[in-house]
């Protein structure tokens, strides 16, 4: 499903060496600085889900190949 709703501004402070290599970065990539925050936002967000899942994954791997090796 696709969040219709508006994107929200945020307001962050970054380090001044952060900010400089998000300059850097906008301009090599030709987006802006936000749109960097939001992305990497964006990943860590993913990955924190992933790894907050994967104790359940491996656990129901290990279920299901337990199941499997018992019809053979």
């Amino acid at each position: 499903m696709i969040d219709e709703r508006e994107p929200m501004r945020l307001s962050v402070r970054v380090s001044a060496e952060l900010n400089d290599w998000l300059d850097a970065e906008s301009k090599a990539m030709g987006i802006p600085k936000s749109a960097i925050v939001a992305f990497a936002t964006e990943q860590y967000r993913q990955q924190k889900n992933i790894s907050v899942n994967t104790p359940d994954m491996v656990s129901l791997l290990k279920t299901e190949v337990t199941e499997e090796l018992k019809k053979v």
